[in-house]
């Protein structure tokens, strides 16, 4: 699966114009849009995958509240989109940015599909940097979130 992963960045730079697809092969950056992303296989954590890593950036550290407010928001799209391998949103303990992780299939993704996906990516941070998504659409599936739910059963 190297092989194909190696393929399908070659594929992806020759498409995009990206001059250096060695750099984004070995775990280098790139810049889609104003996003800093990262193309990352690790064949020890999924060989049949790769993952997008999306640098997000800082969330206003000044309100507690606001603060709170965001991390519960990008909990709830978790929470939403989550299809049993991603995609999620996560704080990087390295630079306390938010970094946006998706996973991407080696056998079924085209290089065009896989820009593409980047490119809605990259729409999307551009979004949070402006909003939070805590305005829009974001806000609205925050309010409907059922509360109080309660768990029967025994555990």
């Amino acid at each position: 699966m190297r092989e194909q992963f190696e393929k399908l960045v070659k594929e992806l730079c020759t498409l995009t114009k990206l001059p250096d697809a060695k750099h984004v092969i070995d775990g280098g950056t790139m810049d889609v849009n104003g996003t800093t992303m990262g193309l990352i296989y690790n064949e020890q954590v999924a060989n049949d995958r790769c993952f997008v890593y999306a640098e997000f950036g800082l969330a206003p550290q000044s309100d507690p509240a606001t603060l709170l407010q965001i991390h519960q928001t990008l909990l709830l799209r978790n929470f939403l989109d989550f299809t049993g391998k991603g995609p999620c949103f996560t704080v990087s303990p390295f630079t306390s940015k938010v970094v946006y992780i998706e996973n991407v299939p080696l056998a079924t993704t085209k290089a065009d599909e896989l820009g593409a996906t980047l490119s809605h990516i990259a729409t999307e941070a551009a979004d949070w940097r402006k909003t939070y998504f805590l305005t829009g659409e974001y806000q609205l599936q925050f309010e409907r979130v059922p509360t109080g739910v309660e768990l029967t059963g025994k555990v």
